[in-house]
């Protein structure tokens, strides 16, 4: 899936990302990095409402998932199981989320898939603004066949 797919594909199933003004800055078959712009995306300090970066946090990681599974043929319902959120710094401007993939993590969900038509991941956001490193997620997510 190429960048605009992509966009196109969360803006119409998972609305919010829309409404968030989330777009693809990079995408590969390791890693991608996902943006959201400060004004719809601000709370009553004047900083990066948390929802927002948590929201972003967990949509990079579901898409790196999301777009190796169809890379690959396979289908699934993808959810997150369980997240884990650290806020290290405030933001005041469009920040990034990346997650990446690590291939030997993706080897064994597929193995596990592969037998059980059910596999888990463990997967981490990191957030951006600017250089700062200002967020991380730790997050489990299952897909199971249809």
């Amino acid at each position: 899936m190429d960048k605009a797919a992509i966009i196109h594909y969360l803006h119409t199933h998972i609305p919010i990302s829309k409404a968030m003004g989330v777009e693809v800055v990079e995408r590969s078959e390791a890693a991608i990095t996902l943006s959201a712009p400060f004004a719809p995306n601000i709370n009553h300090q004047g900083t990066v409402f948390g929802g927002s970066i948590a929201s972003v946090a967990t949509l990079a990681a579901w898409t790196m998932i999301y777009v190796r599974l169809k890379a690959e043929g396979l289908d699934g319902d993808l959810v997150v199981q369980r997240s884990n959120i650290e806020y290290l710094l405030p933001m005041r401007e469009t920040f990034t989320a990346r997650c990446a993939l690590d291939e030997q993590a993706w080897q064994r969900f597929s193995s596990m898939f592969a037998r059980r038509q059910k596999g888990r991941l463990h997967m981490l956001s990191e957030v951006y603004c600017g250089n700062a490193l200002t967020c991380r997620l730790e997050g489990d997510f299952v897909v199971s066949a249809p």
